[in-house]
């Protein structure tokens, strides 16, 4: 078999350079390095091509654009040819509100920054955050509006397993218009919920809890119950412990006598 190419040809047919040549291409061949050489350096070192433009692009919620020029003010002083743009990255994400921020030059003398915001899902402990990707969050207080969130507690290291609990358990009780307005894993892995009737003014909720292993069984049961039975009571139940095998235990409130408690267990 043969193979041909157009772009081939036999070493022995190709024509040999001549010593003049030769000659030429030796000296033609420095000043040609010294020429790129001399326009790399131009171009790198010229105040033609300084930075005179940040644009920034972002939600601006919890951070403005003073704060962020602030913060990078000193790491734009190159060119546009020299700036160290990983240098601006790790300025902004170091902001306590920012989650994320990618930067990049424009041509010819810009520089764009865009970055999102830290979106919290709920309060962790008595003093972190816990954002949407479940990582802890550290900001200050006074900086933070925490209502309508609810507050999560659990061992190190669960921030992310309560979380993705909190999505689960909520998409269950809010085909009931009941909310979770606290949440906690214990170090024994059991689930306890604070929960209210998102429909209702009263501020009034109760207690579930629940096994690690068979939560989302355990929460499915009751709330079949719920619908038929407990709905119209949900101010008045205190607690529901669903870790039985089947059926659950249910304690009302105390009236304002004290002497109206009661407490069972349902079979489903």
């Amino acid at each position: 078999m043969i193979w041909w190419s157009e772009y081939w040809r036999h070493p022995m047919s190709r024509n040999k350079p001549s010593h003049n040549q030769k000659m030429v291409w030796l000296a033609v061949a420095p000043l040609a390095t010294l020429g790129l050489l001399f326009s790399a350096d131009n171009f790198l070192q010229s105040q033609k091509y300084s930075v005179e433009q940040l644009v920034w692009e972002g939600p601006f919620k919890h951070v403005s654009r003073e704060q962020l020029e602030k913060a990078v003010l000193d790491k734009v002083r190159d060119n546009y040819f020299t700036v160290n743009l990983r240098e601006i990255e790790d300025s902004v994400r170091a902001m306590p509100w920012v989650e994320g921020v990618s930067v990049g030059r424009v041509w010819p003398k810009t520089i764009k920054v865009s970055f999102r915001e830290q979106e919290l899902m709920a309060r962790w402990g008595r003093k972190q955050w816990v954002n949407r990707e479940g990582e802890i969050v550290n900001l200050p207080k006074n900086e933070v509006d925490a209502s309508g969130l609810p507050r999560f507690s659990g061992p190190a290291g669960s921030e992310r397993e309560v979380l993705e609990k909190y999505r689960q358990f909520g998409g269950q009780l809010a085909s009931v218009s009941l909310s979770i307005r606290a949440m906690e894993m214990t170090a024994r892995h059991m689930w306890r919920l604070q929960v209210a009737d998102t429909a209702s003014d009263d501020g009034a909720s109760m207690t579930l809890f629940m096994d690690g292993k068979h939560a989302e069984a355990q929460l499915a049961r009751f709330l079949r119950v719920y619908r038929e039975q407990l709905e119209a009571q949900v101010g008045r139940i205190e607690y529901v412990d669903l870790r039985y095998p089947n059926g659950f235990a249910l304690k009302q409130r105390e009236t304002e006598a004290g002497s109206d408690t009661e407490q069972g267990k349902k079979g489903v």
